[in-house]
């Protein structure tokens, strides 16, 4: 079975950047890339739609609800989107 090296698409010196990711009672430092993509909405609405894009492994234990600091923001993770093959999932943050 080939296993892959997800740690390449989560450089720091690439686009991943540090986050603290508290779920429940635990807290544990990640690397996520962060996207605050800016939209307009089919009821005329307009804002960003942040997101967070994570190992999958990193993860498993997200709920919505759960905290992620990001650049000394905290967001809120609102929902969580297993990207393709499951490697990688995004989580769609609050401000």
């Amino acid at each position: 079975m080939f296993k892959e090296n997800l740690e390449v698409f989560v450089n720091e010196s690439e686009l991943a950047i540090s986050a603290n990711l508290q779920s429940g009672l635990v807290s544990k430092s990640v690397k996520v890339i962060l996207d605050k993509d800016y939209q307009v909405f089919n009821f005329n609405a307009e804002g960003r739609n942040i997101k967070a894009t994570i190992k999958t492994s990193d993860a498993l234990e997200v709920r919505h609800g759960d905290k992620i600091e990001i650049e000394t923001i905290t967001y809120t993770i609102t929902s969580t989107q297993p990207i393709d093959d499951g490697a990688f999932t995004d989580l769609i943050l609050r401000e």
